[in-house]
């Protein structure tokens, strides 16, 4: 009886043990990614999206005022807030939440859906990286 419980509690941890390993958990952004890319809205207001990806592997997400009837906003992404393995993330804050796909070594596809305090997305934007 009690090799049974043993061998059952060995499986059991075996099976925990290779979940809690492949089991998407707060991410940070790889080195390689480190940098600023900068794209276009293509959506509505065209507005100039901005994201600077810094070396403990958090990012800054903000659009550029560049409409009458729009204001400009940043949102600061920590590396706890991150999960996913590169090229795939997706990330969210207390204001909103998103994805980041990179197709290349500098370009990324944001999106991004802020509900604090007025609501809107940011459509798929492409962003390339700057020299």
């Amino acid at each position: 009886m009690i090799k049974i419980f043993y061998i059952l509690f060995i499986c059991l941890f075996v099976i925990f043990y290779i979940i809690a390993c492949v089991s998407p958990v707060a991410s940070p952004i790889g080195e390689n990614r480190n940098g600023t890319y900068k794209g276009t809205q293509p959506t509505l207001q065209k507005r100039w999206l901005t994201i600077s990806i810094k070396d403990d592997g958090g990012f800054t997400l903000g659009y550029q005022n560049t409409n009458a009837g729009t204001t400009s906003d940043t949102f600061e992404i920590y590396s706890t807030n991150i999960s996913g393995i590169d090229p795939y993330y997706s990330f969210q804050n207390t204001k909103g939440a998103g994805t980041l796909k990179f197709i290349s070594s500098n370009k990324v596809i944001v999106t991004f859906r802020k509900l604090v305090p007025d609501y809107y997305v940011i459509g798929e934007t492409t962003c390339r990286k700057q020299p």
